[in-house]
C-alpha cells in the first residue's frame, strides 16, 4: 500500500462493522483507512514510529479505533476525525520488533495488548 511518499507492507487489518471502511496497519507505522466500495484510500497518516497493529471498536456509543506499535505506544483514535485521543506507553523498547497483539472487549470498555498482556479500561 502507498500512503503519501512512503510505501509499506500491510501488517494487519481491521474492519468497521458500521461502514465500508477497512483499517490497515503498515510495517512502516502508517495507518491507512480504505473504502472497500471505491477501493480507495480515504486517509493515510503516521500512527507509530514502527509497525502498527489495529483493533476497531465501532459502536453507537464509541467511535474509536485502537492501535499499538513496536514503538511501545497504545493509542486511541477518533474514527471520525482520525485524531489521537489518548496515548499510553504500553511496552518497553526491549521488545524490539517482536509482534504485538491487540484485542478489545467493547462491552466492558477494555483493550488488551502485548507480549505481557496489559489491560486498560477505556471509559
Amino acid at each position: 500500500m502507498k500512503g503519501g511518499d512512503e510505501e509499506g507492507q500491510v501488517n494487519c487489518i481491521a474492519t468497521d462493522n458500521t461502514s465500508d471502511l477497512v483499517f490497515a496497519g503498515l510495517d512502516n507505522g502508517l495507518i491507512e483507512v480504505i473504502d472497500i466500495k471505491t477501493n480507495s484510500i480515504v486517509k493515510s497518516f503516521k500512527g507509530h514510529e514502527r509497525v502498527a497493529n489495529i483493533q476497531t471498536n465501532c459502536t453507537i456509543s464509541s467511535n474509536k479505533f485502537f492501535t499499538v506499535g513496536n514503538d511501545g505506544k497504545l493509542k486511541a483514535w477518533d474514527i471520525r476525525k482520525y485524531e489521537c485521543l489518548n496515548e499510553v506507553l504500553a511496552h518497553k523498547a526491549k521488545f524490539g520488533d517482536a509482534g504485538l497483539a491487540l484485542c478489545g472487549l467493547p462491552s466492558m470498555n477494555i483493550i488488551a495488548t502485548g507480549i505481557l498482556l496489559l489491560y486498560i479500561r477505556w471509559c
